[in-house]
């Protein structure tokens, strides 16, 4: 069963920092950790970026399917397809899936308009807090990098918060 929450119409590149934004909300209402958090955000924008490789127009749809967050892209036309592109009867469909979190509910049917009206709420696209919250993500997987012994790293380094000033 495939349960919309909500989708965002896209037809600039604002529009697409505002439905990153708005899949870090998302992410952050189901309790996704950091790393997935980062994850769901990258990937929706990515997602994003080739969608408009295929055409201008598209909106970006976020559900939750068989304990799924699904992330899909869906365009009203058929513009020319790209080759690896995966087709649902006379629509292209790029799809990004992540298992929900444990403590995570699914929400009924009911509860779609709620979860809808708390990520609306907090929906007021700061484009610019989007982009320093990116940075810290950034930052904190360097120092993590940094920490594994295959990427040149010591295991046996304190941990320190890697945020900018």
């Amino acid at each position: 069963m495939s349960t919309l929450l909500f989708s965002v119409p896209i037809r600039s590149k604002k529009d697409l920092l505002c439905a990153r934004q708005r899949a870090r909300q998302l992410a952050h209402w189901f309790r996704f950790g950091p790393h997935d958090e980062a994850l769901i955000v990258a990937g929706t924008f990515a997602v994003g970026l080739k969608a408009r490789e295929v055409g201008p127009r598209f909106e970006i749809c976020f559900s939750v399917e068989h304990h799924q967050l699904v992330v899909h892209v869906r365009w009203q036309d058929s513009p020319n397809l790209p080759k690896n592109h995966v087709a649902e009867g006379d629509r292209v469909l790029l799809k990004l899936t992540k298992m929900l979190p444990q403590a995570s509910l699914i929400p009924s049917p009911e509860e779609v308009s709620w979860v809808l009206g708390q990520v609306d709420r907090q929906a007021h696209p700061d484009l610019f807090a989007e982009v320093s919250r990116q940075n810290q993500e950034i930052l904190i997987l360097l120092h993590e990098l940094q920490l594994v012994p295959e990427f040149g790293g010591k295991r046996d380094q304190g941990r320190t918060n890697p945020t900018a000033a």
